[in-house]
């Protein structure tokens, strides 16, 4: 006897979307661009265009003839979790199973479906948009796709290989006018040749704050030089050059910049001294120093490097130049 099993369309209660970087005032809206559809076997589930995303959505169909015969079920989620950072989570699943006597094929899928996420911002902030797409598949006839347009005319093809993982990184400017980020996912699987298949995709897409920080070298070097440069993950990373090789360091950190000579060298100690963080230069003469800079954080402060290189009884002590470190 024939037994046929339907899948219900649920609505998973989530966390309101809210503010990711509520300081600088960014808010959220996410809607579907197009119906969205899945598919397993011959039934299908849809939501029409325009329907909100915010509070989540979970949307499955499936169905079995026999209990060895075949079904097709996909699973389509949207969902989020602010206080981690993560604005969206868009999960595609689509299984497909012959069983015993079945001769034609059967799939599952969950249809190219389209979402619109949009931040805005009544004061121009920066943030990082991160992108990170992992698949996972069985059998031979399988497919997953992600493809996200950020703004204008900055399209994303995330689609990996089943079992990868791929991260993409962004600096945007989010405003007024709203920043737009456009998402395409897709997954598919057909059964067919007496082999099952099954392909799943997750998406997530991440808005944190950067750091707008400058670095700016000043005072004199008397040979090594220190350069730097904040990146888009927090962190302040430094460049010690031209130093003597395998010498160990200081790198102080201050407030109030100076110049003041070293007795006994023709070097300069350029900022006063709040924190010394000791370090070792490899055989180059080189070294690179790495420090957190907290999320909001607004200061101005001063970093140098003084150097201590043996020679015979005695130590030769050479100086950077200082670096200017400015967070607004």
């Amino acid at each position: 006897m024939r037994r046929l099993v339907l899948l219900p369309l649920v609505v998973v209660p989530v966390l309101s979307l809210i503010d990711v970087l509520p300081a600088q005032g960014v808010s959220t809206t996410f809607v579907a661009q197009t119906q969205l559809r899945v598919m397993g076997g011959r039934l299908r589930k849809t939501v029409p265009a325009k329907t909100d995303l915010t509070k989540g959505l979970l949307l499955r169909a499936g169905y079995s003839l026999g209990p060895d015969h075949f079904f097709g079920t996909t699973t389509l989620t949207f969902q989020h979790s602010p206080t981690t950072g993560t604005v969206v989570t868009i999960l595609d699943s689509s299984t497909a199973r012959l069983g015993v006597g079945a001769h034609f094929p059967v799939t599952a899928q969950t249809g190219s479906h389209d979402t619109l996420l949009v931040f805005t911002a009544t004061k121009a902030v920066k943030a990082r948009l991160v992108l990170v797409v992992s698949s996972t598949g069985a059998g031979l006839l399988k497919n997953y796709t992600a493809i996200v347009d950020i703004g204008n005319n900055r399209k994303n093809d995330l689609s990996v290989g089943l079992g990868v993982k791929l991260t993409k990184e962004f600096t945007v400017t989010i405003d007024a006018n709203g920043l737009a980020v456009r998402t395409q996912t897709f997954s598919t699987a057909t059964a067919a040749g007496g082999q099952s298949a099954s392909a799943s995709g997750i998406l997530t897409i991440r808005l944190l704050p950067v750091v707008d920080c400058t670095a700016s070298p000043y005072g004199k070097s008397c040979a090594p030089v220190l350069d730097g440069a904040p990146t888009f993950k927090n962190k302040l990373e430094l460049k010690l050059t031209k130093a003597a090789p395998s010498t160990f360091g200081i790198l102080i950190i201050g407030v109030k910049p100076l110049s003041i000579p070293i007795p006994g060298t023709t070097c300069y100690l350029n900022t006063d001294i709040l924190i010394l963080l000791p370090f070792t230069t490899n055989n180059l003469g080189e070294a690179t120093h790495t420090l957190p800079i907290p999320s909001g954080l607004k200061l101005t402060f001063n970093l140098q490097d003084i150097l201590f290189q043996k020679q015979g009884n005695r130590f030769v002590i050479t100086s950077t130049n200082g670096l200017k470190v400015d967070c607004k």
